[in-house]
């Protein structure tokens, strides 16, 4: 009988010095996952703002190249009124003529 009560305590002190340390493993893991998680929303944040520059980078490229395409319009409407023009006149603003 006293066996059986010594074999019962040794087993109770046996468990118990497992499950505290299964306690402070599910503390350390629960610590890695906190620190896991930090870590990912970090670089989930990184990636969003990368995103959003590559956003804005293509945007100024495509306002650049529209810039570009309006001012050519510009130069080539501006040839086709001097083509329309008869020779000798300029293609100057006519409101500084009219001014009398």
């Amino acid at each position: 009988m006293w066996e059986k009560l010594y074999s019962f305590g040794k087993d109770l002190l046996t468990l118990k010095g497992q499950v505290e340390k299964n306690a402070a493993d599910i503390r350390e893991l629960r610590q890695d996952l906190k620190d896991l998680t930090s870590a990912v929303d970090n670089l989930a944040r990184v990636v969003q703002r990368n995103e959003d520059r590559a956003n804005n980078e293509r945007e100024k490229e495509k306002l650049k190249q529209e810039n570009l395409v309006l001012q050519l319009k510009n130069a080539l409407l501006e040839q086709e009124n001097r083509l329309r023009l008869p020779p000798g006149q300029s293609n100057t603003d006519d409101s500084s003529d009219k001014s009398d």
